[in-house]
């Protein structure tokens, strides 16, 4: 892999986005542009290097080795802003009003603002929690965190997301699967009944 060229690009998705330096450091241009360009960029680089340097085996190889040693970075949101979890607000945020929050009953998740219903609103609450309490939850903590009522519901609940976990019995710790996001909610899945708009 000796002498292979390395370009260093930084592609931006959002074409409001307004980035301003200084006159002395204008040449960080040459190297962001916004996603619209990717394909022009692409060719350019292309033709600054039209002879391949490796083989595709050696790419394979190559790409298995960065998926491999890829680390997921979560920061300590709690150093970073100065929070502590006092300053946090439980429980399931409404999807639909975005301000209220939603109470579990019979079977369902109901906004106490907007009533809206859905299924599947605790997925982002527990995504939430991971990445700013911390890697690991018990069923005490999922119950506080997403403010049920009911311990039976939340251990319910908490077992029919089939986290890996360790320990036994109020011991156990449940944790988020590596590169898994709980929450993945679309049209399709309001389409499949999954969120109620009343």
């Amino acid at each position: 892999m000796k002498g292979l060229p390395v370009e260093h690009l930084v592609v931006i998705s959002k074409t409001s986005t307004i980035i301003e330096t200084t006159p002395d450091n204008m040449h960080i241009f040459n190297h962001l542009i916004f996603a619209e360009k990717l394909l022009e960029k692409i060719q350019e680089l292309e033709e600054r290097h039209p002879t391949p340097r490796t083989t595709p085996k050696t790419l394979s190889s190559l790409s298995d080795l960065l998926l491999q040693e890829h680390l997921e970075t979560i920061p300590n949101l709690f150093e970073v802003y100065n929070l502590t979890k006092k300053d946090l607000i439980f429980g399931v945020n409404c999807p639909f009003c975005k301000n209220s929050i939603m109470k579990w009953t019979t079977g369902k998740w109901v906004c106490i603002k907007c009533e809206s219903i859905s299924k599947t609103a605790h997925l982002q609450t527990v995504d939430d929690y991971f990445f700013i309490i911390g890697p690991t939850i018990t069923r005490r903590e999922f119950r506080i965190f997403l403010q049920m009522e009911s311990d039976v519901c939340a251990r319910r609940k908490l077992l029919s997301l089939n986290l890996p976990h360790t320990g036994t019995k109020r011991g156990t710790k449940y944790f988020r699967p590596p590169g898994c996001i709980l929450s993945q909610v679309d049209s399709q899945a309001i389409e499949k009944g999954e969120y109620v708009i009343p």
